[in-house]
């Protein structure tokens, strides 16, 4: 029998999040949607005002119950898929 891995969104668009840790101190604790997504950047709607968020400066992300490293975050939608 596999051991099941832990599921998380693989996609990140539509989805809330929380900037949790970061190399821009400035991040730390943004809260909200995400509209879009590409390989280096997110783009998040919080506080009804677009932020761009770059990824390379994320270390650690929440959404929902899910605590994600910057491993996964860096990470290309297709690239995820093969985790």
């Amino acid at each position: 029998m596999k051991p099941k891995k832990a599921k998380f969104p693989y996609v990140f668009i539509g989805k809330q999040i929380e900037i949790i840790d970061a190399s821009n101190k400035s991040y730390i604790g943004i809260k909200g949607k995400v509209l879009d997504e590409r390989k280096n950047s997110l783009l998040l709607l919080a506080d009804n005002k677009e932020k761009l968020i770059l990824k390379n400066q994320l270390k650690k992300i929440k959404i929902g119950s899910l605590m994600l490293g910057s491993e996964l975050i860096k990470k290309k939608i297709v690239d995820r898929l093969k985790v």
